[in-house]
Parts: C-alpha cells; structure tokens; sequence
C-alpha cells in the first residue's frame, strides 16, 4: 500500500510549551484502563529528549521534535517495549533549522519540522534513519512565506 501521508503548516504567536525528559513510547487502552508498553529517555543511547513536543509514527520508527534539545530525534520502535535511539539531526548541523522545533510530519523519505524560534519549516532527508541530513529551509518571508511563528505540520 502507497502512503498518502501529506503534511500541513500552522503558525500562531502563541505558545504553551510542554517539558518532559521522556517519550513513552506506546500504550494500550482497554477495558481495565492503559497498559504500558515502554520508554526512552534523556541521554539513553544519544537520544535529546529534553522537551519532547511531537511525535509522528511511520513503520517502525517515531520521529520526535525535541525543543530543549533543538533537534529531531529518530527512535527505532520494531520492539514498543525496547525503543532503541536511531538517529538525531541537531540545529545548525549542515544548516538545518532546528531551533525550538514543535513539530514533525513525516511523508515519503522526508521530515518536516516547524521551528519557532527560527521561524520556518525544515526539511530532512530521512531515508537512511541513522543519518538523517538537512536538504533545505523556508523561513518567515522568503519568498513571501508566512512562517512568523509556525508551530505545527501535520
């Protein structure tokens, strides 16, 4: 089956920033409440976790903006219960904008992350996990973008 992911932009001047040092990977709802399934967290394997905002799912990995850690954070999930660090791309590294990321929407081999701080739209080559890279940037009025403040790709 071909994937149909497509990613939206949102932008706004308000933000409410949430701060925690742990993606808990997967739970399961049933009857008798939540069961969990496992975690990573700040430092297990090189992974920036500090202040992870979004997570986006496709096949057997989770992709996570990380704002206190300004990068995009790769976790291999093929065992929920034993989430192993993947890759990371770190603002600045090979021009990627990543400062203050709040978001992530995978398509294809590419990631799209929101920055606040820098005021655009990052894209990443993801296809090798491990190695994620910057391709390229639009920021807040280049080329008339309207990214003032942009918070959310989905």
């Amino acid at each position: 089956m071909k994937s149909t992911n497509k990613c939206f932009l949102q932008q706004t001047s308000i933000i409410r920033p949430v701060f925690f040092m742990l993606f808990t990977l997967a739970v399961n709802f049933t009857a008798k409440g939540q069961i969990h399934i496992g975690n990573i967290s700040h430092g297990a394997g090189g992974a920036l976790l500090n202040g992870p905002r979004s997570v986006w799912v496709s096949g057997n990995y989770a992709y996570l903006a990380s704002t206190g850690s300004s990068s995009l954070e790769i976790v291999d999930i093929t065992d929920p219960a034993v989430p192993v660090h993947k890759g990371k791309l770190t603002h600045g590294t090979g021009g990627a904008l990543l400062s203050y990321p709040t978001s992530v929407c995978v398509s294809g081999n590419y990631a799209y992350v929101t920055s606040f701080v820098g005021n655009g739209l990052e894209i990443v080559d993801i296809s090798n996990p491990a190695a994620p890279f910057h391709v390229g940037k639009i920021t807040h009025g280049q080329g008339g973008a309207l990214l003032d403040g942009a918070i959310a790709v989905f």
